[in-house]
């Protein structure tokens, strides 16, 4: 059994103007700032030889079968997955580089994508995954394409679902960054900032938000393109995590999406001093705090806070990376 894995951070947007009308998909995403946490996705790739008989072989097929897990659990509705698969698979077989042998036909392609952020909530869990699945793949097939090229295949399948726009080029680059031109790795541009003493995130998570949904809502297209724009520009003139944080709130404040719960807990950080906004998208608050002051935030939250998650996890300075190759 050949098998390869690989790492890729999760990622929280402070604030973004969403720019998708190229005509070139790999041109499309949003301009915007966040940063990258230690929590994302390691996701493991494996070729495993199965019988001719095996319900999951495909006699004859040109396809590679494949079986998509997500921290255990069987997902066949794992499209962004699928969409990296199928990409890949076509890419390289198109370069000659995988015919599709009787030896690969006899084999299923296992994916396992192990989770460490709520999905769904505004950490970039698709994205993460979208990207180590790539660079896993990358591996396990003999390194075929360059790192760059693994993120544009990750950011295409990502435009093509519609679950995320700039998440894949800020998990590909980490740390603080500010995105001043969209589009995939290689193409968009990034300028990155340092986050000084504000390495580690808090976060506290009531659940998920529909990002799918929301990018496609005119509406709060119309409401974050308003606001987004200005922030960047505003970020570029002094690009620190604490001028970050006040775009990121006023952002927010503006989007129209904050929910009863949020405002509860942005309240309370508030009363206490410290800057806090909303996940982008998710119903949930974050902040980034000196690593002195985690204990006394935590047990603030744990005081105040019952219906919800509580996550704590460094910023996350490098990228995504390949972490085994067998």
């Amino acid at each position: 059994m050949r098998s390869a894995a690989a790492y890729a951070p999760g990622h929280v947007t402070g604030f973004f103007h969403i720019d998708d009308t190229a005509s070139d998909p790999l041109h499309r995403g949003s301009l915007g700032a966040g940063f990258s946490i230690e929590a994302g996705v390691t996701t493991q790739v494996s070729l495993v030889e199965i019988s001719p008989t095996d319900p999951l072989a495909a006699p004859g097929s040109q396809s590679l079968r494949t079986q998509i897990c997500i921290n255990g659990a069987s997902r066949p509705d794992a499209a962004v997955s699928q969409e990296i698969v199928d990409r890949f698979l076509h890419r390289i077989s198109q370069g000659e580089a995988l015919p599709l042998d009787a030896r690969l036909r006899a084999s299923l392609l296992s994916v396992e994508h192990h989770v460490r952020v709520p999905e769904s909530s505004g950490f970039g869990s698709s994205g993460a995954a979208a990207l180590s699945l790539a660079y896993a793949l990358n591996g396990l097939f003999g390194q075929p394409f360059s790192l760059t090229e693994c993120g544009q295949i990750a950011h295409l399948a990502e435009i093509t679902c519609g679950t995320g726009l700039g998440t894949v080029i800020g998990t590909f680059i980490g740390g603080c960054e500010i995105r001043i031109q969209p589009g995939a790795p290689g193409i968009g541009s990034v300028k990155t900032f340092d986050s000084g003493t504000r390495s580690t995130a808090v976060f506290v998570v009531y659940g998920p938000l529909p990002t799918k949904a929301l990018l496609a809502d005119e509406q709060v297209r119309a409401r974050v393109n308003a606001a987004g724009r200005r922030s960047v520009e505003r970020l570029l003139e002094s690009p620190s995590v604490e001028e970050f944080l006040v775009l990121a709130r006023d952002f927010a404040e503006g989007s129209g999406l904050i929910s009863e719960r949020v405002r509860t807990t942005l309240d309370l950080f508030d009363a206490e001093g410290i800057p806090a906004s909303m996940l982008m998208f998710g119903e949930g608050v974050f902040t980034l705090i000196e690593r002195e002051r985690v204990p006394l935030v935590r047990r603030l939250v744990d005081r105040s806070v019952h219906d919800a998650e509580v996550l704590i996890s460094r910023v996350e300075a490098h990228g995504g990376r390949v972490v085994r190759e067998d």
